[in-house]
């Protein structure tokens, strides 16, 4: 008779509740998403009043895989999982329309907590596999579920096209990471899939960069079937980048912005990315859209203000290094990502957006969780003498920002 080992259920459970806790976190912080509706603009043209969407047909469904009833962007997937749930509701006897007396307008909404809650489960798992200690894996899923700028994407129907795209970009890592922890055939095409699936919602540029970051973190050297598979996701990537590089053209849209917008760029690069880092720490000022500037100069005040937020940003990245490279390695996963957003071509009407930094806030959020457990240990081995001084210190600053 096999004597079974009673405490696998336990150790396996005690392996899963953390994700749980991400999980519920993050579908309780963007619950409130279901009490919204539908967007001027985006949330009308591309699925409310877009036939080939709140029309499902299989003929449909096809012709959404082609280029043609995509503006500027392909983005099939996302395209598809909207007419999925029109034809849900069909079946559920509900109206889209949010007037209606039998909305079903949270059905859209629905999707997309759930997404968001899935792709932090994704953050907690591949940060657990990254870092050594599993409460770091925590705080960093917990950051992303709740974290204010999460916010758009989730409760913004169309935002829907980043957010999946962060699912399956998430998904590919953690895919490809299991590949390079025990190698087997069948993950190849699985992280190919999953890295398709990510650019047919939206393109990511820098998630091949990101890719690099996984052997980085484990210090190893990875094997040669790794760089064929990542040579293979570059190819894709490019490919899906120069396929909406030519939609895009045909818009005119960068020349259009061009005559417009006035000023050095790199002004504007230095302002967007003061005004990302500084609302990773303090989220305030969030918006729907903020309005690109159209003339910019040097003598900008704000610009002071940025080159100081990214002079302390890289002091305290430098400093960190005496302990740990999760710093560094979360300000490379920022920039590698975030840098395809940057206003380094006139072709944005907004100067910055907290969608553009969905995925590239999740590096942040890696070394500030790594900053706050290391924190926390360090806490837990002080003396009640030096715990004071630090409660007396935080109810200052607490005071401090409370009356400014």
């Amino acid at each position: 008779m096999i004597r079974r080992d009673s405490s696998q259920p336990a150790t396996r459970m005690a392996g899963i509740w953390p994700g749980i806790v991400v999980f519920v976190a993050a579908f309780v912080a963007m619950l409130p998403a279901l009490r919204g509706g539908f967007i001027e603009g985006d949330d009308e043209q591309l699925v409310l009043n877009f036939v080939l969407v709140s029309r499902p047909s299989l003929s449909h469904a096809v012709e959404l895989l082609t280029l043609e009833p995509h503006r500027y962007l392909y983005q099939p997937v996302p395209m598809l999982s909207f007419a999925a749930e029109f034809a849900l509701l069909d079946v559920l006897g509900l109206s889209a329309l949010p007037d209606a007396p039998n909305s079903g307008t949270w059905l859209f909404h629905l999707t997309n907590v759930l997404i968001h809650a899935a792709s932090a489960v994704l953050v907690w798992r591949l940060i657990r596999r990254l870092h050594p200690d599993p409460l770091v894996g925590m705080v960093t899923g917990i950051l992303f579920a709740i974290h204010p700028m999460g916010s758009e994407p989730t409760a913004w129907v169309c935002g829907r096209m980043i957010s999946l795209s962060a699912l399956f970009s998430l998904l590919s890592l953690n895919l490809l990471d299991a590949w390079e922890e025990r190698p087997r055939m069948r993950l190849i095409p699985l992280v190919l899939a999953a890295l398709v699936l990510a650019m047919a919602s939206k393109v990511q540029v820098g998630l091949p960069a990101i890719m690099l970051l996984l052997p980085l973190a484990r210090r190893r050297w990875p094997r040669r079937t790794w760089w064929i598979i990542w040579g293979l996701c570059l190819l894709l990537t490019g490919c899906f980048a120069l396929l909406n590089v030519t939609l895009t053209q045909q818009t005119h849209l960068l020349e259009v912005a061009a005559e417009r917008l006035e000023g050095p760029r790199f002004v504007r690069v230095l302002l967007a990315l003061g005004w990302y880092l500084s609302r990773a720490v303090w989220p305030a000022g969030l918006a729907p859209f903020h309005p690109a500037r159209w003339v910019v100069a040097w003598s900008d005040p704000d610009v002071l203000a940025a080159v100081l937020t990214l002079l302390v940003t890289l002091v305290l990245v430098i400093v960190s290094l005496r302990w740990t490279r999760i710093g560094i390695l979360g300000l490379i996963w920022f920039l590698a990502n975030v840098a395809a957003t940057l206003p380094l071509l006139p072709s944005r009407s907004s100067m910055f957006a907290e969608r553009y930094v969905y995925i590239s806030n999740i590096g942040l959020f890696w070394a500030i969780a790594a900053f706050l457990v290391f924190g926390h240990r360090r806490w837990a081995d002080a003396r009640r003498s030096a715990r004071w001084c630090a409660w007396v210190a935080a109810g200052l600053a607490a005071l401090l920002l409370i009356t400014t």
